[in-house]
């Protein structure tokens, strides 16, 4: 049916090619892997990444761990993004063998903030964040990912307030 309504070369098509090792399509050779090890699968599958940058990625979908290692597989180990995504997500979607049991959502006074002092508000949330192989456009969805991926009391939160 999908293949009489869409090209190989209409972009939705595209888009679906490349989550389509979840449906058991065969990966490409040096394919990146979200916990960096072939055939080592999220611990947290169906944890949702309700990130807007994420979002936006895929077409308004907020994407499962399995479906955001699905699209990293179309893409090589060696591409700026896999390994943007592999330090974002992999502990969060549990790739440690130790990782976490999976978090309750953290309250906010808990939550990691890019600003040093808690309280405070970023001045420049729509200010672009130009670094090669960094996820992030915008201060706001820097403070975003911060959010849900890091808590106050840990040395990530620390380290993504030097940017």
């Amino acid at each position: 049916f999908l293949p009489v309504l869409l090209q190989n070369s209409d972009p939705f098509c595209i888009q679906l090619q490349t989550i389509g090792t979840l449906c058991g399509c065969p990966r490409p050779q040096d394919s990146c892997d979200l916990c960096g090890t072939a055939g080592s699968p999220a611990k947290y599958a169906d944890r949702e990444i309700p990130l807007q940058f994420v979002t936006e990625q895929f077409g308004g979908i907020v994407p499962t761990c399995e479906i955001v290692e699905a699209a990293l597989h179309s893409i090589p180990t060696t591409d700026d993004y896999c390994l943007g995504s592999q330090s974002l997500f992999a502990e969060y979607c549990g790739c440690s063998a130790n990782a976490p049991p999976v978090p309750v959502i953290l309250p906010p006074e808990q939550k990691c903030t890019l600003c040093l002092v808690e309280g405070d508000q970023m001045k420049y949330p729509d200010k672009a964040i130009n670094i090669t192989g960094f996820p992030f456009q915008t201060c706001a969805q820097l403070e975003e990912a911060t959010a849900l991926l890091y808590s106050t009391d840990t040395i990530d939160c620390q380290n993504s307030r030097f940017l």
